[in-house]
């Protein structure tokens, strides 16, 4: 049996449009699941853009998704009325964390260098880590505990 060139044709477009369907669903599911929309209206952004930078590349957890720090999907910035965090999504709302709904921002030493986890008070997870030049930041508004790694492996 040998396949036509329109009958390929056809195979090869809906292998495409079926990946191109998983990537659409995959998308809704992501928001679904981090919850973002529920922090959204907890966590409104009525402001306007933050004065100070936007850093990105921080790796966090919002509901149940991860969020990964190589493809810079979460970048935080910072205001006096509190913490402004992006999905760098297309159509997904700003959150603006106010500064009395962090539960802790605890400091430890991991891999050379100085890493902060941040977690939110909330009843879905918001949790985020930071480093560098975001942690410097950070420490200029916020009091940070400093832990050994082995009290950060405690506290999971």
């Amino acid at each position: 049996m040998t396949i036509t060139k329109y009958e390929l044709i056809l195979y090869l477009s809906l292998v495409v449009l079926l990946i191109y369907l998983l990537w659409i669903v995959s998308k809704k599911l992501r928001r679904k699941l981090s919850k973002w929309d529920e922090l959204a209206v907890s966590f409104p952004f009525t402001g306007i853009f933050p004065e100070s930078e936007f850093f990105r590349h921080c790796t966090g957890k919002v509901g149940t998704v991860l969020f990964n720090r190589r493809n810079g999907e979460l970048s935080v910035g910072f205001e006096t009325s509190g913490i402004i965090i992006s999905a760098n999504k297309k159509g997904w709302p700003y959150l603006c964390v106010p500064w009395n709904c962090i539960r802790s921002a605890s400091k430890y030493f991991f891999r050379s260098n100085d890493v902060a986890k941040i977690v939110i008070d909330h009843k879905i997870p918001l949790i985020f880590y930071l480093s560098d030049k975001t942690l410097e930041i950070f420490e200029t508004w916020h009091r940070v505990e400093t832990k050994s790694l082995e009290q950060l492996i405690n506290d999971r």
